[in-house]
């Protein structure tokens, strides 16, 4: 006993830890309710027709017998036992009858006879008597026994039937409870992943939902919990010191892959992209922040790491040279720019907008949107550092701005990383 209370403790612990769906955990439910309705009434209806049966069985032997021992006087007053075979033969032809005997004064056996269908018998335990009498004279008895499989058998083919109507009736009701949960599941990851995103547009596009039921609500409810949308500003990162080297991080076909991907292998895509940078900004020592607009920034402060502009072009090329462990047909598309504070020159095309002059981090995101899966850099940065260990060349159609293609790591080896 001790060690099926352990089993059935552990299973149910097993349950527990299993992480359900809410529309497997609807399912369940579902199929449990509906089998347990079609069980109870399974059992009711078997036995409401199995009793109705049994009563009809009942009547039908009283008056079976009866009638039997009617015609079987005047026969046994004349000892014709042929006559009497032949009488039991012919009843037992009803596959209702399982055995018909005929008994003397005596309890002699006169005449019998057993049914010789093929099909399945089952005899009744109850055995039907009546008396004969011959001008109301006993002459003998009459034994009829029936056959209990045709007895059961409308309760047996009630219950089939209910069975296989509610079989029937399960699998129609999973497959519509299942697709309409699933609509249900879909829209509740799609608003997670809105929210985990973090995407201000996204969110406040939420109050256009036309739902009417309680995610519609909860849907239209998100956006109130925002700030009132407002004209786009770059936000700065906190880690922005004096003398320091700022990437930006600006991806380009964001839109593009929501369209064309699942919100499921979109997010997975995004989250290894975002813990590869985020990984390499650790390693390098630096700072990552990010904006609203859903760009990256990541820091390297003077004071803190050493070498801090080299460190920022090799992590920026690091992150180009990325590629996804699962080989995704589809891949995010990126554009890096690295610019320092307190440049003496700015790119002529630079925007010059209050909110965005005299900042690396600003300058930086601009000169990222110039680039597709490059790294970009003023030629006047590079002038200030004249670091060797960079090779950069001119981007033709961008004055002033170069292409990094490779870093040397070790001048004593030689060995180069390339920006693919």
């Amino acid at each position: 006993m001790a060690i099926s209370n352990n089993i059935f403790l552990t299973f149910i612990a097993k349950v527990k830890k299993t992480h359900f769906t809410l529309n497997k955990k609807l399912a369940v439910l579902f199929s449990i309710i509906l089998i347990m309705f079609c069980s109870i009434f399974s059992y009711i209806a078997y036995e409401e027709i199995n009793t109705s049966a049994h009563q009809q069985a009942e009547a039908f032997g009283e008056t079976i017998s009866k009638q039997t021992a009617n015609m079987a006087g005047e026969l046994l007053m004349t000892n014709d036992r042929i006559s009497l075979n032949v009488l039991l033969s012919d009843l037992v032809e009803n596959p209702y009858i399982y055995s018909a005997s005929i008994y003397s004064t005596k309890n002699q056996l006169l005449a019998s006879a057993t049914t010789k269908s093929s099909k399945q018998q089952l005899a009744t335990k109850k055995t039907y008597t009546a008396p004969v009498h011959h001008q109301e004279v006993f002459v003998g008895l009459v034994r009829i026994k029936l056959n209990d499989f045709y007895i059961s058998k409308p309760a047996k083919d009630a219950t089939t039937m209910v069975v296989f109507t509610s079989i029937m009736l399960l699998i129609c009701g999973l497959l519509l409870f299942i697709q309409q949960t699933n609509r249900l599941s879909l829209d509740l990851q799609k608003l997670t992943a809105i929210i985990q995103r973090k995407d201000k547009s996204a969110i406040y596009q939420l109050k256009n939902t036309t739902r009417n039921d309680e995610l519609g609500l909860l849907a239209r409810a998100i956006p109130s919990l925002l700030p009132p949308d407002t004209a786009p500003v770059v936000e700065m990162p906190s880690h922005i010191l004096n003398h320091s080297a700022t990437i930006c991080i600006q991806f380009s076909n964001i839109d593009t892959l929501k369209q064309c991907l699942t919100s499921e292998l979109f997010n997975q895509m995004l989250n290894q992209q975002l813990s590869y940078i985020e990984t390499l900004a650790n390693q390098h020592s630096g700072h990552i922040n990010y904006s609203t607009e859903g760009n990256v920034f990541i820091s390297f402060l003077q004071n803190q790491v050493e070498d801090f502009f080299f460190k920022a072009i090799q992590t920026a090329i690091d992150i180009l040279n990325y590629q996804p462990s699962d080989q995704q047909t589809s891949k995010i598309t990126m554009g890096l720019g690295i610019s320092i504070d307190n440049q003496p020159r700015k790119h002529p095309t630079l925007s010059r907008h209050p909110a965005l002059q005299a900042s690396a981090a600003c300058e930086a995101k601009q000169i990222a949107n110039l680039a597709t899966d490059e790294l970009f850099i003023h030629e006047a940065t590079l002038d200030i550092f004249n670091d060797s260990r960079v090779q950069a060349e001119p981007v033709l159609e961008l004055p002033n701005i170069k292409r990094v293609i490779a870093i040397e790591l070790d001048d004593n080896d030689g060995q180069q990383s390339q920006a693919s």
